[in-house]
């Protein structure tokens, strides 16, 4: 990775889990709320490969964990998982094409959540199911808006 994409990642981490915290930005539709950590990680996991995954999902992690001060070890380690396998499931599509910047931050929502589920369960499943069906949905229409961002702010993608 370049320097300008680690900064981006850097800078980016840092601004979604800012983000995140709802007094600062209350991000919903209705019921439900979108995670910009999962979008931020799955599409940096698309444009730089596993270790833009792995390396957004740290920083992000941790920064999240804080934030919300529960939980921290679940939220790190939901959110570094969820890289790697964005970034392992992004080498099939170019990181130049924006529209599957959805499906993916589909799936890593899915992923990621599932994982935080099993560490720390917090309502019951059915509960949990409509939750993150909706916030699913949510994170891949924003996940076209930050991938094209990222894309410009970041410099050279990993190769395709």
């Amino acid at each position: 990775m370049q320097a300008r994409a680690v900064a981006t990642v850097l800078v980016g981490s840092l601004l979604a889990a800012a983000l995140q915290k709802e007094s600062l930005f209350p991000l919903r539709l209705g019921q439900t709320k979108a995670d910009l950590v999962i979008v931020l990680i799955s599409c940096c996991a698309m444009i730089w490969g596993i270790r833009g995954g792995l390396l957004s999902g740290v920083l992000a992690g941790v920064l999240q964990g804080l934030a919300q001060g529960a939980s921290i070890g679940s939220v790190i380690a939901s959110r570094t998982f969820s890289g790697y396998i964005a970034g392992r499931a992004a080498v099939v599509v170019a990181p130049g094409q924006v529209l599957m910047a959805a499906p993916l931050a589909f799936a890593t929502t899915l992923v990621c959540e599932l994982i935080y589920y099993l560490f720390s369960p917090w309502a019951p499943f059915q509960a949990w199911v409509r939750v993150v069906a909706g916030e699913a949905l949510f994170n891949a229409g924003l996940a076209l808006l930050v991938h094209w961002l990222l894309m410009r702010a970041g410099g050279k993608a990993r190769a395709s």
